[in-house]
């Protein structure tokens, strides 16, 4: 008998308010790096904030209070199979409202899944590529760390910079 992964909600002892996302798509080496700028509210006193991340490098991420005390992560796990990115902070993030920032990179591929590759043939000039996204139902997690459950609500300011000739639609 193989035993299945226990699906998990995240704790709710921190919980997000708003996200404020740049995400910058690299369309000649299928990479895209960003920086989110999450207003969150500590429920609880916790050392440790656990959010939703796959295929997405973390690079950094500190917790700034509503003091302006900066704590950095100083350990960031990621866990494939559960989904998960672990922020370690090396004090208590006490109660209060206070901002998670990250900067993060990773892959563009043509899995149709967060942020992907798509192929396409522009006029008289041969195969192009654009950067498309599908965040349903939980693939948010695969264009920047979030916390990617639909119970949780917060609202987004979205910045998505494009080089040369582009255009960019977006829906979020």
């Amino acid at each position: 008998m193989s035993s299945v992964p226990v699906f998990e909600r995240l704790p709710t002892n921190v919980v997000p308010v708003n996200y404020r996302l740049e995400i910058k798509p690299d369309l000649k080496n299928f990479v895209f790096h960003g920086q989110s700028l999450i207003q969150i509210k500590v429920v609880e006193p916790t050392s440790t904030v656990v959010l939703n991340s796959l295929d997405i490098d973390i690079k950094s991420a500190d917790y700034v209070s509503g003091d302006g005390t900066v704590h950095k992560a100083t350990n960031i796990s990621l866990s494939k199979s559960d989904e998960t990115a672990v922020l370690s902070f090396d004090a208590k993030l006490l109660p209060g409202d206070g901002q998670l920032k990250m900067t993060f990179s990773g892959e563009l591929n043509e899995n149709l899944r967060g942020l992907y590759l798509v192929k396409y043939k522009g006029a008289n000039e041969g195969e192009k590529y654009g950067a498309v996204t599908q965040f349903e139902s939980t693939d948010a997690r695969r264009a920047f760390p979030c916390w990617d459950e639909p119970a949780i609500k917060a609202t987004f300011e979205e910045s998505i910079s494009l080089l040369g000739r582009a255009s960019h639609q977006g829906h979020i």
